[in-house]
């Protein structure tokens, strides 16, 4: 984490847009776009999808399956997994994406899985 900066997130932010922008030329109609991040950086996360929103008023956020469940060496559903958070997005879109925090497991990450309509 020592490269980590402000400017280190903004120059991320802009790549992921540009990606996207790309990912979403590519869709057809009907089509599914799982976004994932390996960071719990809201500016990466849930700006980047109110952002491709507003960018691209024909996408929607699309439910998720339910997180993993208890297995033993395996993933655990516990405190770690949470909805993604409000802020840009509304309670009904934040409530379809997936946070999960870091834990002695695994690694801090996002989903969400839009549509283009």
């Amino acid at each position: 984490y020592k490269n980590w900066s402000l400017q280190w997130i903004a120059d991320h932010v802009a790549l992921q847009r540009q990606l996207l922008t790309c990912a979403v030329s590519l869709l057809k109609k009907g089509g599914q776009l799982v976004y994932s991040t390996c960071t719990v950086n809201p500016d990466e996360n849930e700006e980047n999808v109110s952002w491709m929103l507003r960018s691209f008023p024909g996408l929607s956020v699309e439910n998720l399956p339910p997180p993993f469940k208890v297995i033993d060496n395996g993933f655990r559903e516990h405190e770690c997994f949470a909805r993604g958070l409000a802020g840009s997005l509304s309670d009904v879109q934040a409530a379809r994406c997936l946070r999960v925090y870091p834990s002695e497991t695994m690694e801090g990450f996002f989903v969400c899985k839009l549509r283009k309509n």
